[in-house]
């Protein structure tokens, strides 16, 4: 089976349906992107770091639970175990310091963020993911050092609703022809 591997902002807009302003526009794409994953049946993976941002924003512990169990009985939730961290290690290595820390200031972020988002891109790279999914596609691509084709949701959106699973989509130096997300194994 084909697998994603959705970011923290997918989730906010598919199930929690709430969006920042002048994001309203992504909850009705975020659940047509659910659909079609299902009835493609592409597994959407979540990482459990992914779990934690969502549930640290709601002070309630009845809502916060509701969540989780809605979570953990929609999706694959994937831990953070040894093969994540070497993927982690592996990727953070590979950009130099000096220019990892001009990146994050000149495009204003914080390190904890940083560090997070390649913490999702390595679980998904170390559980043999097929693609991400992000609203932050610039830094997913650099994070993730090519290793995994980088989707935005209005990316998804074009490629769903235009039918053009058959074109190639563009991604640093290389292709990544979206057809292979639907076809059986």
């Amino acid at each position: 089976m084909k697998k994603v591997c959705v970011d923290s902002n997918f989730l906010v807009w598919a199930i929690k349906e709430s969006a920042s302003a002048g994001q309203e526009h992504l909850i009705p794409i975020a659940k047509k992107v659910v659909e079609y994953l299902d009835q493609n049946k592409i597994e959407i993976v979540v990482p459990s770091l992914v779990v934690a941002e969502l549930l640290s924003d709601i002070e309630d512990d009845d809502t916060r639970d509701l969540l989780a169990d809605v979570i953990s009985n929609n999706f694959r939730v994937i831990q953070y175990d040894v093969l994540c961290a070497k993927e982690f290690a592996s990727l953070r290595v590979k950009m130099d310091k000096g220019v990892m820390k001009e990146y994050r200031v000149s495009n204003n972020i914080h390190q904890s963020r940083l560090k997070a988002d390649y913490n999702i891109c390595a679980s998904a790279i170390a559980t043999n993911c097929d693609a991400i999914i992000t609203n932050n596609k610039k830094d997913f691509l650099k994070y993730s050092d090519g290793k995994i084709p980088i989707y935005t949701l209005e990316g998804m959106e074009k490629l769903i609703s235009d039918s053009v699973k058959e074109k190639l989509v563009d991604r640093q130096q290389t292709t990544f022809n979206f057809e292979e997300l639907t076809q059986e194994e």
